[in-house]
């Protein structure tokens, strides 16, 4: 039997619902305005206007998530200056445990550039994986394999254009990746990598 609009409203808002009775700060957070004009809506079979207002209550809870992660993310070391983190997840992520968050760090002076992404219950992580072999590795010369806190990765990084990229794999669930732009040397990568709190890292799941 094929799931009609209902079941489908009724499902999502039922997820709402526990995921707002979660034990953490995400409870303190009250939708319940917005929960009760969707539960409205579906009663009196205004569904894509409902959906549409269940697409904004997932969009809310997407950000308590974003701010949980933010205290993760490093402060900017001296000469360096750093905005709040967002979140780049995609729309059709609304609904899934992934969480994809970003942080730009600039220099005080100069044009380099680094951003820090944290990619929490990543897709891409078989696929990183697979290019963390010592074959694909070894067979390029601008790429050396690194490892931090037992975390496997790979660092590349390419002089004549100032462009570089660090990624990490912990415990096979967070993909860290940072990339550098207009930066001099690779070791800008690894002083960065070396900022982060690992142990705090790999114990966080996003609620």
């Amino acid at each position: 039997m094929r799931e009609g609009p209902l079941l489908r409203a009724a499902g999502w808002l039922g997820l709402l619902l526990a995921l707002l009775a979660l034990p953490s700060s995400l409870a303190a957070r009250d939708l319940s305005v917005q929960i009760e004009e969707v539960q409205r809506l579906v009663l009196e079979k205004n569904y894509v206007t409902a959906l549409e207002d269940l697409k904004f209550i997932a969009q809310q809870i997407q950000e308590f998530r974003l701010a949980e992660v933010q205290p993760l993310f490093p402060e900017p070391p001296p000469g360096w200056e750093t905005t709040l983190a967002v979140r780049t997840s995609r729309e059709g992520e609304f609904w899934s445990r992934r969480l994809e968050v970003r942080k730009t760090y600039l220099p005080e002076s100069g044009t380099g550039k680094m951003v820090l992404i944290y990619d929490f219950y990543s897709p891409l992580i078989p696929s990183i994986s697979i290019s963390l072999n010592p074959v694909y590795i070894t067979g390029d010369p601008r790429t050396e394999a690194i490892e931090y806190a037992d975390a496997p990765g790979r660092l590349s990084f390419t002089p004549d254009t100032g462009e570089g990229e660090l990624v990490l794999i912990l415990d096979n669930r967070i993909l860290v990746t940072i990339l550098g732009r207009g930066i001099s040397t690779r070791s800008t990568l690894r002083d960065f990598a070396g900022l982060i709190d690992y142990s705090s890292l790999k114990v966080f799941s996003p609620p």
